[in-house]
């Protein structure tokens, strides 16, 4: 089966194609050239540093980050624009998005009429937009830390639902960077499982319903007054499983 993936160019974006791939899938990935941070605030720089922590302890290993032989490289802003060196996607039996710009237009149409994979690390429709395991944490809704397996959608993070993923739970020295990006590394599991049963997902699919909604966040959301004071938090880890969805 080949498998077109649209992501980034971090560690754990370039992990999900190297499992793909060793799941025994044709991968053809298209990774979008992030940008890095440029905010010098010590408050965001220290927050990040945590972040690529957690990213390279769960991630920075031969068995998360194998060579992908048809990888297309894309600077931030091209993808829409349809560039041909991406056509290989739509040869494709399925499509999986994780971690790119926005897809829209034309590139939505033609990717809408193929089996089509959103992966929204956050747990939709409770949390959508930027950072929403930074902010379900922030909010102390730690039940809503995961991901969200979805078909995609025309407006963001909208799409059926058809699994959602949890990490696990270490109560013993918790690290809530590494909870978060557990939540990842437990999407990419689900999304085999779904391409397996893809039928059976969809027919067992659920609507997204946008009256559950808590919190839309944006980037500019995000500043260091917040950072400190999610710093500053003490996180309750009781009962996180059983108010899960």
């Amino acid at each position: 089966m080949k498998i077109g993936l649209i992501t980034g160019n971090n560690l754990r974006h370039n992990a999900l194609g190297s499992y793909l791939n060793q799941s025994g899938y044709e991968v053809i990935q298209v990774s979008e050239i992030n940008e890095s941070n440029k905010n010098t605030d010590p408050i965001f720089e220290n927050y990040f540093r945590s972040v690529q922590k957690a990213e390279e302890t769960l991630f920075d290993s031969m068995e998360w980050q194998q060579h992908i032989k048809d990888k297309i490289t894309l600077n931030k802003g091209e993808l829409n624009s349809i560039p041909n060196s991406i056509n290989p996607l739509f040869s494709c039996d399925f499509v999986i998005v994780y971690g790119s710009s926005f897809i829209k237009g034309e590139l939505y149409d033609l990717l809408s009429k193929k089996n089509t994979i959103n992966l929204h690390i956050g747990i939709s429709p409770q949390y959508t937009g930027s950072a929403c395991n930074f902010w379900a944490m922030f909010d102390d809704n730690l039940h809503l830390v995961g991901g969200t397996i979805q078909e995609l959608s025309k407006n963001l993070d909208e799409g059926r639902i058809l699994k959602y993923c949890y990490p696990n739970i270490s109560k013993k020295n918790f690290n809530p960077f590494l909870f978060s990006m557990g939540s990842v590394k437990e999407t990419f599991i689900g999304v085999e499982d779904v391409l397996k049963n893809f039928k059976s997902y969809i027919e067992e699919s659920k609507l997204n319903d946008s009256s559950k909604l808590i919190r839309h966040s944006k980037i500019k959301d995000f500043n260091s007054e917040v950072i400190s004071e999610f710093n500053k938090k003490e996180f309750i880890l009781e009962n996180i499983e059983s108010l899960r969805q």
